[in-house]
């Protein structure tokens, strides 16, 4: 039986990169068959609570820093690299300096790695370009880009190689939820059409990290406070809520896919969902979701939408996982680049240059034209999952 170590396991209350563990557990007992699984998860009480939801006893160990569980890393047969992991300087600027040195140790101890369906955005650091060609020379590392963006800024960075393949999301290969977490359609809106919101903080710098405190802190604002930019966003969000309630009946519901306990850097999901709230006209027809869900739960409760506002990219791998139209707001790379290589650019729209207007008129289209979309969703779920598929099954043979 192979023992597979998983590193960089979920989030900070992250539901999708939980939600990318479980995946990657699935996908590995498709192709591995039985397996035992080592978690180094970056929040272990809450990983410890989602994976107990599966049959098998999984380990689960703290990722606090690049040489966290070297030990139990140096039994296994195979090191995977998930979460909701990017060779990316937007969000945390010395995250490929991260990566390199966990997957340095890695090698170090003689394992073979992949990195199974991750983003990689260009970079401009120096510091960030020198690690990301020393994590990408290894000859033993494997790596599925989930989109042709990614594989092209690999490929950029580090020459053409066999090594780096096209795949996808991990989490459009989750199977069907287990009974016990399917969510509980009796506790959502009793209105048609349902709209689910999937919003989030949004930052306009890369975070800074401070030694002296040992935390990572905003640059374009006070931690935990409001932009003014944000603010725009919301309020023009807030009128599109209440066009959604008066001219379709709506029932919306927000959906927090990252939770933060008190005293983060951003504010929660919960709570940019209560700056809207209180924004809207129409509130009453709106719920707010509780912030712990399990990620199967999360996943679950999209099959009864009718449609997503999403500001966040697994709001829209769910969406697409239950062919659910989706409305897309460009806040980042991630966002566009997964609208853009679906063709869907006709649904993306930029939250600081759409007047309320024209986004309630696409709001409008996209109820519309549902069934069109749908259909048109579930031949790109099927494309996506075959790509995933296949480069798995051709990497780790090559592993």
């Amino acid at each position: 039986m192979k023992t597979v170590f998983l590193a960089g396991a979920g989030s900070l209350g992250n539901i999708g990169a939980e939600a990318i563990v479980l995946a990657v557990i699935e996908l590995c007992r498709r192709h591995l068959g039985r397996a035992r699984f080592v978690v180094s998860a970056w929040h272990r009480e809450r990983m410890t609570r989602v994976l107990a939801e599966l049959p098998d006893a999984i380990q689960v160990l703290p990722e606090q820093h690049p040489f966290s569980a070297a030990r139990a890393m140096a039994r296994a047969d195979l090191v995977i690299v998930c979460g909701d992991v990017a060779l990316s300087e937007s969000v945390i600027p010395f995250l490929p300096q991260y990566w390199a040195l966990r997957t340095g140790l890695a090698r170090a101890l003689g394992k073979p790695v992949l990195f199974c369906g991750i983003e990689a955005e260009a970079l401009t650091r120096p510091s960030n370009r020198l690690a990301a060609r020393s994590l990408l020379a290894g000859r033993a590392t494997r790596i599925i880009a989930r989109n042709r963006r990614s594989l092209a800024n690999l490929t950029t960075m580090a020459g053409p190689s066999p090594r780096f393949l096209l795949g996808a999301e991990p989490t459009l290969h989750l199977n069907g939820t287990p009974a016990h977490l399917t969510f509980p359609a009796g506790e959502l809106p009793g209105r048609r059409p349902l709209v689910g919101l999937a919003l989030r903080d949004c930052f306009f710098a890369p975070l800074h990290y401070n030694p002296w405190r040992r935390r990572l802190e905003r640059r374009d604002a006070p931690s935990r406070s409001l932009t003014p930019r944000m603010g725009e966003a919301l309020d023009l969000l807030a009128g599109l809520a209440d066009h959604l309630v008066a001219a379709h009946g709506a029932g919306l519901v927000f959906i927090p896919h990252h939770f933060l306990a008190q005293g983060g850097v951003i504010l929660s999901d919960a709570e940019i969902a209560r700056q809207v709230l209180a924004r809207m006209r129409r509130s009453g027809q709106a719920s707010l979701l509780p912030s712990d869900l399990h990620p199967y739960t999360v996943v679950d409760l999209y099959r009864h939408l009718d449609l997503v506002v999403s500001m966040r990219h697994h709001a829209n791998a769910f969406a697409l996982r239950h062919h659910v139209p989706i409305l897309g707001l460009d806040v980042g790379e991630k966002i566009a680049t997964f609208f853009q290589e679906a063709g869907w650019d006709d649904a993306l729209v930029d939250p600081w240059s759409s007047p309320l207007p024209d986004l309630c008129a696409l709001a409008d289209r996209l109820l519309a034209e549902r069934p069109a979309r749908q259909a048109a969703m579930a031949a790109e779920l099927a494309a996506r999952r075959q790509d995933l598929a296949r480069t798995l099954n051709e990497a780790l043979a090559g592993l």
